[in-house]
């Protein structure tokens, strides 16, 4: 019970009675469940331990990092059905020491095979076939102005190398290739290129109105909470025109506040990922 002062008028006389209330009344104020809350309170780094439970909807915002697995949702990768969105027949051959052969932009709209316009991140199979009699020839592909090393062949041969890929829509492929002198002709030769789409993931602005429907709860009220996966892509969150990435956890001093949007692309200097990053949101009760 919290306790209530008794009203001192003059003259009046100290009895046990009222002796007796202001002892109760003190004893009541040393109980936490005697305290009347009316003001914030700075715990000054204080701890509150052995806790049984917080009621929930009490304490808005408080969230135990990391949070609790059920309240964690990832961005799946979407799938959309295989498709040749390229080819060349060939054969192609350099003119010179060194030349591109074959280059094709990837479509910054590709609705018509299912990729959503949220969707700027796209999973390719990258296929071309490679024959050279010299063995200092070689061949390199380059996807957004970056090489993608598990293309490239070199050497006397001939060889089909295919390879999967992630790359950002309106990003541009590559195929190089080079022989031994600056008059070698035909060698070496690319033919039967081509580039297959079989999945995409969000990328680009993200407003956060979009969020809920990015892991599959449209209408939902989630906030990012982490990005991790390739070195490659990065994730912005804008939080009232403050910047935060979340990879580095720099974002951490803003969780679980709700940024105006994020902003999922690639670091400078790349054009390409092995796998897609995992991007993961955070839902309260």
């Amino acid at each position: 019970m919290v306790y209530s002062p008794t009203t001192w008028n003059t003259n009046d006389v100290i009895t046990k009675d009222k002796l007796n209330k202001i002892e109760q009344g003190v004893k009541t104020a040393t109980l936490l469940s005697g305290t009347d809350i009316d003001a914030d309170k700075d715990w000054q780094g204080k701890a509150v331990s052995n806790m049984k439970s917080l009621e929930t909807g009490t304490f808005d915002g408080v969230v135990p990092l990391p949070p609790e697995a059920s309240h964690l949702h990832a961005v799946p990768v979407t799938s959309v059905p295989s498709a040749v969105i390229a080819s060349g027949a060939g054969p192609y051959s350099p003119n010179y020491e060194g030349q591109a052969l074959y280059s094709y932009t990837i479509p910054t709209n590709l609705a018509e095979y299912g990729v959503p316009a949220s969707h700027g991140l796209v999973k390719l199979t990258v296929r071309y076939t490679y024959s050279s009699s010299n063995n200092l020839a070689s061949a390199e592909v380059y996807v957004g102005g970056a090489i993608c090393s598990p293309l490239t062949v070199s050497g006397a041969r001939t060889e089909t190398r295919e390879y999967s890929l992630w790359a950002k829509t309106g990003a541009t492929i590559v195929f190089y290739a080079r022989g031994l002198y600056a008059g070698d002709q035909h060698t070496p030769t690319l033919s039967d290129i081509s580039i297959t789409l079989t999945g995409c993931f969000p990328a680009g602005l993200i407003q956060s109105s979009d969020f809920g429907a990015l892991v599959g709860l449209p209408g939902a009220t989630v906030t990012p909470y982490h990005l991790s996966g390739p070195a490659e892509i990065e994730c912005t969150c804008n939080f009232d025109g403050g910047l935060a990435t979340m990879s580095d956890f720099a974002a951490r001093p803003y969780f679980p506040l709700q940024p105006l949007n994020i902003t999922l692309g690639w670091k400078s200097g790349y054009g390409w990922s092995a796998s897609p990053p995992t991007l993961i949101f955070y839902k309260g009760i």
